[in-house]
């Protein structure tokens, strides 16, 4: 059966799965609460516990999960699963890579670092910072939230501005609970930059915690033709080495 846990926002879809998990649970609790979210206009974010109490899935019920993640392929904010259950855990990191939202694993024990996550709410954001040494630039820009075109722009300025006089640059990208560009034109400026400025590019490393920003890096090196990769956000000390920012550690 399925348990709701309440308290934790008209957004937020949570549920410990006890004992047999049947296709009778998600069709009666789940989806109707996914569907309920959605209907307010808000993007559905998703807790699901599955602690030592719970036993099995039905195979009706591995169906229904299925179909409700391939349903609402683009729909979540995030998804959170507790578990000590390596199956379940495996299973849900797999699936991940098929979300375009952040899907973080987390074991009983972090149950109620699970119920932060979920929740934080992130305001928009950017920093940028700009060091040219020796004509070669680093560029180092932290993304929260979303970007319009105008925060765009304003961004695309600074940091052509910044990089005017380097030979070589080098980007530095921390993107964690960034959600994308809001519309077409904040894209299409972004793009723009970067393809103008890939002659220069040397490297670019980005920091993040979802799988479109993945597919993003590999556009990135295939299309652009530049030297690209992405780190997960726990890497991040690992993508300042590679991109010049910190020297390796002795």
């Amino acid at each position: 059966m399925l348990k709701p846990i309440e308290g934790l926002g008209a957004d937020v879809v949570a549920f410990e799965a006890v004992g047999v998990v049947t296709a009778e649970d998600y069709a009666e609790h789940l989806v109707p609460a996914v569907e309920g979210v959605l209907e307010q206009g808000l993007e559905p974010r998703l807790l699901y516990v599955l602690g030592p109490e719970f036993e099995r899935f039905e195979l009706g019920a591995l169906l229904a999960d299925a179909k409700v993640g391939l349903g609402h392929l683009t729909d979540f904010a995030r998804i959170a699963v507790v578990t000590d259950h390596e199956w379940v855990a495996r299973t849900a990191s797999g699936f991940g890579v098929l979300i375009p939202c952040p899907v973080h694993v987390f074991g009983s024990a972090e149950l109620e670092e699970a119920r932060a996550w979920i929740s934080r709410r992130v305001d928009d954001g950017l920093e940028l910072s700009i060091e040219v040494v020796n004509r070669a630039a680093v560029v180092h820009v932290r993304l929260r939230g979303s970007l319009n075109a105008g925060a765009e722009e304003k961004l695309v300025r600074a940091a052509r501005e910044g990089v005017s006089d380097a030979e070589e640059v080098r980007v530095l990208v921390e993107a964690v609970d960034f959600h994308g560009w809001r519309d077409v034109r904040a894209l299409w400026q972004h793009v723009r930059f970067v393809g103008g400025m890939r002659s220069r590019i040397r490297r670019v490393a980005i920091v993040g915690d979802a799988t479109w920003q993945r597919r993003l890096v590999a556009t990135a090196r295939h299309v652009l033709r530049v030297d690209a990769r992405f780190f997960p956000e726990e890497q991040l000390a690992r993508a300042r080495e590679w991109i010049g920012v910190d020297e390796p550690a002795d």
